[in-house]
């Protein structure tokens, strides 16, 4: 068996954007366009701003919360229909 001359390389992206507080559907729709565009630039790996689908509300809000579950649901699916691996953190 040859040995390759070069290591794998696998091509990533920092998916950077200005995340609302609170707004979730906005910042979802964001990740979802820079999503796009880093797969069809050839990204496999992506990571996302921490609290990407709110950022950090002062306190609880429960409304946030669902909406913010919907979100990484929708971007699970984004992620195998694109082929990526996404990082990113959300609150719980």
């Amino acid at each position: 068996m040859a040995k390759e001359s070069h290591p794998r390389r696998v091509r990533s992206a920092c998916v950077q954007f200005d995340v609302r507080r609170g707004e979730v559907e906005q910042n979802l729709a964001a990740v979802e366009s820079l999503l796009r565009d880093a797969a069809a630039g050839g990204a496999r790996v992506a990571v996302l701003p921490e609290m990407w689908t709110c950022s950090f509300v002062p306190e609880r809000d429960d409304a946030v919360l669902r909406a913010s579950s919907r979100a990484e649901v929708r971007l699970l699916e984004l992620s195998a229909e694109l082929g990526l691996m996404v990082v990113g953190s959300a609150p719980h």
